[in-house]
């Protein structure tokens, strides 16, 4: 990509943005050469979105490198029969297993990119310079852009509050709790976890916390979708609570029931929670008193058991309880 062809696709993102202005056609012809086009060869303003467009091709380049002659080849035929080259979706066509990699960069190179040409836009030594109706137009799509970006943000959290729920550490926790319950020293309870912490990533040897995985995975699935249906507001609103008190690990649960406006949803998740609950109680029961790990603990820890299993088992009737509410 030689310097002419980088300044034109930096001249197409600018007047992309310029058009979004709500101006009319010959004001943003006006601002565009009268205000951003001298602009262009200005090396400071111009070199990091130069610098961008020269690392993404070199990434994306690297990739195809590892492609075998005969794939580089139709590529290179099929970019010679599009009129207007599109590299990345080329790239996507032929793409086997490293697919995703040419999408995630495609995806950051268009994040970075807009991020750049917002960054030149509002340039305070050229904003300054115009007439105030370009200016309040500057500043609107900069807001808008602000806006979108940040509710962006919001939804790729929203995503990954679910997708960072990690399995095992749920089960960990859960069984911890069940120890906490036996009236143990804190030293002892770790010494005590130490018994059943081989079982947490052994899902093919013991079928029980195999099980509660299970039900674990379905449940946030089917947690999820109830939220998918939640207007949009809705979720960022979830996303900026939940983040905000990320570190005390608040109820995911709760929270929709806070912004749900459904009755009937609401029973329906209730009701789903409260089979989950069910189905933690008799898999960690047993597991907890599996007779081979019991069998290996001293007498002190033994004891402890049938006292932790009650109290667990009444605490999460509570919940239950709480939860038909519903």
């Amino acid at each position: 990509m030689n310097q002419d062809n980088q300044i034109a696709y930096i001249k197409n993102a600018i007047n992309s943005i310029i058009k979004s202005m709500g101006l009319l056609e010959e004001e943003q012809t006006k601002m565009y050469n009268e205000f951003y086009a001298t602009q262009l060869n200005s090396d400071d303003k111009v070199k990091p979105l130069i610098d961008e467009l020269l690392a993404y091709r070199q990434q994306l380049k690297y990739l195809c490198d590892q492609w075998p002659d005969s794939k580089k080849k139709d590529f290179c035929n099929l970019i010679s029969k599009q009129e207007n080259p599109k590299m990345l979706k080329s790239l996507l066509l032929l793409a086997t297993d490293d697919e995703k990699k040419i999408q995630q960069l495609g995806d950051d190179h268009v994040k970075k990119k807009n991020e750049l040409v917002i960054n030149f836009i509002k340039n305070s030594e050229i904003v300054e310079k115009m007439p105030k109706k370009f200016q309040e137009a500057v500043l609107k799509v900069i807001e808008d852009n602000d806006k979108k970006a940040s509710e962006k943000t919001l939804a790729e959290r929203f995503e990954a509050i679910f997708d960072g729920i990690d399995i095992t550490d749920c089960v960990r926790k859960r069984m911890n709790t069940i120890i906490d319950y036996m009236g143990l020293s804190k030293e002892q309870s770790k010494e005590m976890f130490k018994f059943y912490e081989p079982l947490l990533e052994a899902d093919s040897v013991d079928g029980t916390l195999k099980s509660f995985k299970d039900v674990l995975r379905f449940y946030i699935k089917e947690l999820k979708k109830y939220f998918d249906e939640l207007s949009a507001e809705l979720r960022l609103r979830f996303v900026k609570e939940y983040m905000e008190r990320k570190e005390q690990r608040p109820s995911i649960l709760y929270y929709y029931f806070d912004l749900s406006k459904d009755p009937q949803k609401n029973k329906n998740l209730a009701k789903i929670a409260i089979e989950r609950l069910e189905h933690e109680v008799l898999f960690l029961s047993e597991c907890i008193q599996k007779q081979e790990i019991i069998n290996k603990m001293p007498e002190e820890f033994r004891k402890a058991i049938p006292e932790g299993i009650k109290k667990y088992k009444q605490s999460m009737e509570e919940k239950i309880d709480g939860l038909r509410k519903y």
